[in-house]
């Protein structure tokens, strides 16, 4: 089990905030707060939910933190199918279904893809509910085969995954992923662009893609908190008419 100084530490860096800054924040002494993060003295649980309120540990993180003390953990991780969050799957599955005939996904904390609409199966062929994305894209080198501009991508998929991680208390399935990330990414040089597209070839067409990420408000249940919905977009007109013919023409 992950100690806790490790997941306080992991906080705080992600926070940017001194042991001194912290300590202040939660009413304690810097050295009370120095002995936690050591291992040397045991947090109360309420100091425990003060910390994780001061480092906006988000929910996972948040139980990981409760758990290395020897608490329980507060939030639950419930199957999408249960009907306490039919509301939320409905709200996902419209989404995903109004926005075809572009590509959408939904994904979970560590890039599980939980579903996809027509045109994300139209659009990334092969790629099935249930596999692992960054397996899929990092791992086997798809990611290299599927998009033209995929060194540009992987030194911002790389800084994705970090920021996630953080935010998640640290996940090491997204560190690893980053890491291999590194090692295909190109040289950042000049100026960076307003934002990042994705470039594909499908055959004869050339598909120009940018995405939106949605998350849902006031999550306190873990597979809640960590859905995200990402929805692409086309960049341009002519990418709109390829994935608007896909749609009207089916294999």
């Amino acid at each position: 089990m992950e100690a806790f100084g490790d997941v306080l530490r992991q906080g705080r860096k992600a926070q940017r905030m001194s042991q001194m800054a912290l300590a202040l924040e939660v009413g304690v002494s810097a050295r009370h707060l120095s002995f936690i993060e050591s291992g040397r003295s045991r947090p109360s649980r309420g100091l425990v939910l003060r910390l994780a309120d001061v480092l906006r540990l988000a929910p996972a993180a948040r139980n990981r933190a409760l758990e290395a003390v020897g608490f329980a953990p507060v939030h639950r991780a419930r199957s999408l199918t249960e009907p306490e969050l039919a509301p939320v799957l409905t709200a996902m599955q419209r989404m995903l279904r109004r926005h075809d005939p572009y590509p959408g996904v939904a994904l979970d904390a560590e890039w599980r893809l939980l579903a996809m609409n027509g045109a994300a199966r139209r659009v990334f062929a092969g790629l099935e509910v249930g596999a692992s994305v960054l397996d899929v894209l990092v791992t086997q080198g798809a990611g290299a085969a599927l998009f033209e501009n995929w060194e540009e991508m992987a030194g911002h998929l790389a800084a994705r995954l970090r920021t996630e991680s953080a935010a998640a208390g640290g996940l090491e399935t997204l560190e690893v992923a980053a890491r291999l990330l590194d090692t295909q990414a190109a040289p950042r040089r000049g100026p960076l662009p307003p934002f990042l597209h994705s470039v594909m070839q499908l055959g004869d067409a050339r598909l120009t893609l940018l995405s939106t990420i949605a998350q849902f408000g006031g999550a306190e249940d873990l597979t809640v908190a960590d859905l995200r919905i990402e929805l692409f977009h086309p960049a341009d007109e002519a990418s709109a008419v390829v994935l608007e013919w896909m749609a009207a023409n089916p294999a």
